[in-house]
């Protein structure tokens, strides 16, 4: 991805539903170059992209390969995020969020992750054992390449 890089960092509460079964502990890490100034709005953090914003409380979703609801987390911003909107003239560039799920049961098949109003991405048992798994969205230069609105970031 094009643009200057100045982090945010967000980290999420959970509440996961694993049906009786034993999980695994799964972070997400979302990613990506805003196309406007981060800002609150509500008293909310939020990054602007291509396909809408992004914001503090925003439920992130993981699904499992029968389509059921294994874990639900919220955005919460990061000490670092509150401190880089305190600082004159910073400009930042790229926002990061971290949802955190407690115990998700991990097995075969498809998984979908999905972030509120953006839709879903399908993941692999072995992506969703990432630590994190990183999803990047999509911003306007995205939009011209063809890139799909969520996708999984490979690891460097």
């Amino acid at each position: 991805m094009v643009g200057a890089i100045a982090a945010l960092a967000l980290f999420a509460g959970c509440a996961s539903d694993g049906g009786g079964q034993t999980g695994e502990p799964v972070k997400v890490l979302l990613i990506g170059n805003n196309d406007s100034l981060v800002n609150k709005h509500e008293g909310k953090e939020r990054c602007r992209y291509y396909d809408g914003d992004v914001k503090t409380g925003d439920r992130m979703t993981i699904s499992g390969p029968n389509g059921d609801t294994l874990g639900v987390a919220q955005l919460e911003p990061h000490p670092d995020f509150r401190k880089s909107l305190s600082e004159p003239d910073t400009a930042i560039g790229v926002c990061y969020w971290y949802a955190k799920f407690d115990s998700i049961p991990v097995t075969e098949g498809a998984y979908a992750v999905q972030l509120e109003d953006y839709g879903s991405v399908t993941v692999s048992p072995e992506e969703l054992r990432r630590d994190p798994l990183a999803i990047k969205v999509r911003n306007s230069f995205a939009a011209l390449s063809g890139d799909d609105v969520l996708e999984v970031r490979q690891p460097d």
